[in-house]
């Protein structure tokens, strides 16, 4: 089905006019657009409810029926803990192997097998996306 976005516009402007709760908002919009597109099998947002946490919609599934009760436990992590923690997970994730080996699938060779390929591949990734964040975090810093 093609969405009508001029008409899901208009509705989504009438049901939202006045409305100041932001779950409440992320849900209606969430909803209409599910609706409107049958492209989607779910459609939802996530939102910060806490430093370091981050929830989906107001739904929460059975895990969060079991600690809707509870109150968030936070932990006392020092900044640096948080940023190598979050470099370790962006820099093996494996879209970064597939990126790079799709930027360089020149260099692959059809006749060689592929695991001799990734034990070359996978380091070099691994370095440039390294060396990358580090700039990044370094131009970020430097910004202030």
């Amino acid at each position: 089905m093609r969405v009508d976005y001029p008409t899901l516009s208009k509705t989504l402007h009438a049901l939202t006019d006045g409305e100041t709760d932001s779950v409440a908002l992320m849900a209606t919009v969430a909803c209409e657009v599910h609706h409107a597109d049958d492209r989607f099998d779910w459609t939802g947002f996530y939102r910060v409810t806490a430093p370091e946490l981050l929830k989906i919609g107001p739904y929460q599934g059975v895990r969060g029926l079991v600690l809707a009760g509870k109150p968030v436990v936070m932990e006392d992590r020092p900044a640096a803990s948080v940023y190598w923690r979050a470099f370790a997970i962006a820099t093996i994730n494996p879209k970064s192997v597939a990126g790079y080996l799709a930027a360089f699938s020149q260099f692959v060779q059809p006749d060689v097998p592929i695991w001799d390929q990734m034990i070359v591949i996978v380091p070099t990734a691994l370095t440039l996306t390294a060396a990358s964040y580090t700039g990044f975090t370094a131009l970020g810093a430097g910004l202030g």
